[in-house]
């Protein structure tokens, strides 16, 4: 046997287990993106009510795949800059 040249299902062998390789590097990838926290957070304008007036409100959308309770949104004047956490 001639050890320079491959049979035909040894390089379908290859291409398979490459394919594989790469599907699972990707799958995992997928999974790993759809368990994060997504937010848009942006601020915006509000009317209130009985007197028409203009109020700044801040509004958050989810983004991600699954129900996200947000507990508490607001801002700060004057603050020594952007906190996150």
């Amino acid at each position: 046997m001639n050890l320079d040249v491959l049979p035909w299902k040894d390089y379908l062998t290859i291409a398979a287990a490459l394919l594989g390789a790469v599907l699972g590097v990707m799958n995992t990838w997928n999974a790993i993106d759809q368990r994060r926290v997504r937010l848009r957070v942006r601020p915006s304008h509000a009317i209130t009510v009985p007197d028409g007036a203009l109020k700044f409100c801040v509004e958050v959308l989810n983004l991600s795949a699954f129900a996200v309770t947000i507990t508490e949104v607001g801002f700060s004047l004057g603050g020594n800059g952007v906190r996150k956490g």
